[in-house]
């Protein structure tokens, strides 16, 4: 399956701008500290800096619609029937479930085996297959 890099291309884009301008946002107030902080005080100011102004979920968010997302119910109440989890050992056969809904991933894959995404309501999904004797890992995260 070719990748649909038109897919929520307009949303992306958008939330790709909202991150960039966070991230200079950030970079400015963490070079406006004042020499004078100690170390521990300067190092708490930059660690609330970047809570404030993480940008992590809205990089999974333009992860996500870079897939599809499933309209088939009854898919969607097996994906949610495993919760929000992080590498989740799975059947194969469960696993082969979430390839046949996901679409692979898109970018070269590192000998961990074929991922597999698919976003199911506010959920992203992503699965890897091993060999066809190993189970598979599932990772459901909110977005």
């Amino acid at each position: 399956m070719d990748w649909n890099i038109t897919r929520n291309y307009d949303e992306r884009v958008r939330l790709f701008d909202r991150a960039r301008k966070m991230e200079q946002q950030r970079d400015e107030e963490v070079k406006a500290l004042a020499d004078e902080l100690t170390d521990d005080d300067w190092n708490k100011a930059v660690e609330e800096i970047h809570k404030r102004l993480d940008t992590l979920p809205i990089h999974q968010k333009i992860m996500a619609l870079e897939y599809p997302k499933t309209r088939n119910e009854w898919f969607s109440n097996f994906a949610k029937s495993f919760g929000i989890c992080e590498d989740r050992r799975i059947t194969r056969k469960q696993g082969e479930m979430f390839a046949r809904y996901g679409e692979p991933s898109h970018e070269r894959e590192s000998g961990r085996g074929t991922s597999y995404y698919v976003r199911v309501e506010n959920l992203f999904i992503r699965c890897i297959l091993f060999s066809a004797r190993e189970p598979a890992y599932i990772t459901i995260r909110e977005v």
